[in-house]
């Protein structure tokens, strides 16, 4: 193959962003022409960097960098073969060469040091932002991280509004059809003794909530060994006792007389992997509200609004209780 044809296809991929088969494009080249091939790490940076932001868990800001540093790298690597291809070309020995040049791997050194640089160039840029969101929307964490507490305000068809408290468990989710356990590495923990060793349930109660609600939800990948029909009726089901799992853990250590509710979210329809963040443990309490709020109106509002700007992992649209509906069913925990 000619050194011009494989550069013009690689700029041709590069200019129309196609970087997967630019990525595709170099790996068969290199592997071609006996050329070092660690094109892989590139490949998986990408896939991860793609993942992420389908689960909504970068910004676009530093989406938009690291695709940019992927960019770049993929035409480092590709200088670095048209280098060799051109002093193969000249009839120089390969021992005349520099070592560190020689191949695709000098390009994946390079590359390392665009990610360094590009990651501090971010957080230059980016921190004050990301400190001015976290005070904007009230977000805290635990000391160890394994939860997170954000205040968000959601507003009804009227106008009405209501300002809300989302107790969202990090790293353990529900366990894969359990009603009752919750897991991280397939170690499976009680969901009462967890989210109060966590601490949850001392917030909740020091937060003077005016109500509260227990979500609950279930992932794509459940039941898939029986009919679609059938499967979303049972997992329908076990959402809901989910969500009564979480009240009964709840309710006996409230320490006023607080109303719960019960939010059934249904199934999670869109395939995904991993799907864990799809069966996140998740509580709701009602901060405060002005009178004659509809709260189905204002809680679907405000979940929908901080997942549009990316303060929220999941999309309260994704689940089959919600889809095509502008609002929630709020049920009251007996």
């Amino acid at each position: 193959m000619e050194i011009e044809e494989i550069a013009s296809a690689i700029r041709s991929l590069i200019s129309n962003d196609k970087l997967e088969e630019a990525l595709d494009y170099l790996e068969k080249v290199c592997d071609e022409s006996g050329f070092d091939n660690n094109i892989e790490s590139i490949k998986g940076w990408l896939k991860n960097l793609e993942e992420r932001k389908n689960h909504r868990t970068i910004d676009d800001n530093f989406y938009i960098i690291e695709r940019n540093k992927i960019r770049v790298s993929i035409r480092e690597i590709a200088k670095e073969i048209e280098s060799v291809y051109i002093r193969k070309e000249a009839g120089l020995n390969k021992e005349e060469f520099d070592p560190s040049f020689l191949s695709c791997f000098s390009g994946i050194i390079k590359v390392f040091f665009l990610i360094a640089f590009g990651y501090f160039l971010y957080l230059f840029i980016t921190l004050p932002d990301l400190i001015g969101k976290g005070k904007e929307s009230n977000v805290e964490y635990n000391s160890d991280s394994t939860f997170v507490i954000r205040q968000f305000p959601g507003n009804d068809k009227n106008g009405k509004s209501a300002e809300y408290i989302i107790y969202l468990v990090r790293g353990y989710n529900w366990s894969l059809g359990e009603v009752s356990k919750t897991e991280k590495h397939s170690v499976k923990i009680n969901i009462c003794s967890h989210i109060e060793s966590l601490g949850v349930t001392n917030r909740i109660n020091n937060d003077q909530l005016k109500s509260i609600i227990c979500f609950g939800n279930a992932s794509y990948e459940e039941n898939l060994d029986i009919p679609k029909e059938i499967r979303l009726k049972i997992e329908e089901d076990r959402a809901l006792a989910r969500a009564k799992t979480l009240a009964d853990c709840i309710s006996p250590v409230l320490q006023k007389l607080t109303p719960v509710y019960l939010l059934n979210l249904g199934k999670n329809t869109k395939k995904a992997e991993p799907s864990e963040y799809q069966r996140q443990i998740i509580v709701v309490g009602l901060l405060k509200n002005e009178l004659g709020v509809i709260h189905e109106e204002a809680l679907f509002n405000g979940l929908r609004n901080e997942f549009l700007k990316g303060n929220l992992e999941f999309d309260i649209l994704n689940y089959s209780k919600v889809i095509e509906v502008d609002s929630l069913e709020l049920v009251k925990y007996l």
